[in-house]
């Protein structure tokens, strides 16, 4: 029985022991964390907030997606996105900014 057992595992090693079959090559696209030919970044991801967009472009204000991966005190800190919004300037910053400066006096 021992016997047979080996043969089989004989016989099946011999039978894959013929060429590999070969792989297609690897298709460059958008994502795959590798900088590709029309690429300005590709971070490895499709997320389009953060410093490459999922068109694997660099982000930047007024590419229609808002980056939220800067603090605030950066200056490529966006809090909408221009193209979607008349409320939003061309520095992609509220243009309306709500101020409690006027109420100082309301709750004393």
């Amino acid at each position: 029985m021992k016997f047979i057992g080996l043969a089989l595992v004989n016989l099946a090693l011999c039978a894959c022991s013929g060429a590999l079959p070969i792989l297609p090559e690897h298709t460059p696209v958008c994502g795959d964390g590798q900088m590709n030919s029309g690429e300005a970044c590709d971070d490895g991801n499709l997320i389009s907030s953060d410093s490459c967009t999922e068109l694997c472009q660099s982000a930047r204000c007024g590419d229609g997606f808002v980056r939220l991966d800067l603090p605030i005190e950066d200056e490529e800190f966006e809090q909408c996105e221009a193209a979607e919004s008349a409320l939003c300037d061309e520095h992609c910053r509220w243009r309306l900014r709500l101020s409690l400066s006027n109420y100082d006096g309301l709750y004393q």
